[in-house]
């Protein structure tokens, strides 16, 4: 029986509040509102950011959207084919080079075997993450360290 009692009073707060709610509304007319220009995708939204966190420099680290000489780094080199690889960027480096200039050969060599090592059997995405995780972790710390003091 108190139930019954319940639900009508409900009802008619409810229709009460419906109908204040529609009142206010109708008072004024809807403002238009210009919406920021965003960019589409998540993407997109990095590339325009100048101030990246750890994570978002971790991310295009980990996904460049143009391949160089270093983007090795962060790939997963096989040891099977880390020899024949570094013979073959370093030929490709040396067929580019500027036949008038002088070619440091062994600079080339070097420089492709210290890539190509760092990426040896994904070596590089490991201490990208562990990076990443040392970067929130001292965050994490920091942000402890300042809730205790007074400003």
């Amino acid at each position: 029986m108190a139930q019954e009692n319940i639900q009508p009073q409900q009802d008619k707060t409810s229709e009460a509040q419906r109908k204040a709610y529609d009142e206010l509304t109708s008072r004024e007319p809807p403002r238009e509102v210009e919406l920021p220009k965003v960019p589409a995708t998540l993407g997109e939204a990095m590339e325009m950011s100048e101030d990246l966190t750890d994570f978002q420099a971790a991310v295009r680290i980990l996904h460049p959207s143009k391949l160089e000489a270093n983007s090795v780094m962060v790939g997963r080199i096989d040891p099977g084919i880390f020899l024949a690889l570094i013979h073959l960027m370093s030929i490709n480096e040396i067929m580019q080079a500027d036949p008038v200039k002088l070619i440091d050969v062994n600079s080339i060599y070097r420089d492709n075997y210290v890539r190509l090592s760092i990426g040896l059997d994904g070596k590089g995405i490991i201490d990208i993450a562990e990076l990443l995780g040392a970067g929130r972790e001292e965050k994490r710390a920091r942000e402890m360290l300042g809730m205790g003091r007074l400003a």
